[in-house]
């Protein structure tokens, strides 16, 4: 997992003259972990408010075997929990807030 992070980080400081090369190996990186008959993720990459990279790979629904798109809608559920506090502590760690208040 931490891998991915890192190619997300990675991703974000990319400039445009690299987009296409990075989004052609992150393409192929995504279709190589992820099997097509299987669950699989929504990946959207943006810069300076502008989409670079946007791709599903997988399947939504077991039954249906209805393809991920960059589309698909996705039910959180409780792991956005997860993200606002990794938010918060970001804001801590840059000093924004005090985890203390």
């Amino acid at each position: 997992m931490t891998i991915n992070y890192m190619m997300l980080i990675f991703a974000l400081s990319v400039s445009s003259a690299q987009i296409n090369k990075f989004t052609e190996e992150l393409d192929l990186y995504f279709k190589a972990v992820v099997a097509p008959s299987e669950p699989g993720i929504s990946v959207l990459i943006m810069k300076s408010g502008k989409e670079i990279y946007g791709a599903g790979y997988g399947i939504a629904d077991l039954e249906s075997r209805e393809k991920i798109t960059n589309q698909t809608v996705f039910n959180t559920g409780s792991i956005s929990k997860t993200f606002v506090a990794y938010g918060i502590l970001l804001l801590a760690d840059d000093g924004k807030i005090n985890l203390d208040d």
